[in-house]
């Protein structure tokens, strides 16, 4: 991870939940904008999927969740359709 992405994180981590809530939705759009940018024009980060591309980032707010499946409400409903 770079120094400016650990800075990032650290100005973050003192904000209070709600503003790094809204912090990270605004990035996670750029950062959707941009993906689907660069779908567009192809460069030497194709081949890899958006996963991959982002998954250092996943965790990296303290006290936030790990992952999606820590969401029951996510969750729910999974798989279901798939039984019928």
């Amino acid at each position: 991870m770079t120094q400016a992405m650990q800075q990032l994180i650290r100005r973050l981590e003192r904000l209070p939940a709600a503003i790094q809530d809204r912090y990270i939705r605004r990035f996670s759009k750029e950062l959707e904008e941009e993906l689907s940018a660069e779908q567009e024009a192809p460069s030497e980060e194709t081949g890899r999927v958006p996963f991959e591309r982002v998954k250092h980032l996943a965790g990296i707010i303290e006290g936030g969740p790990s992952d999606a499946s820590t969401n029951k409400k996510y969750l729910e409903g999974f798989g279901e359709s798939s039984m019928h």
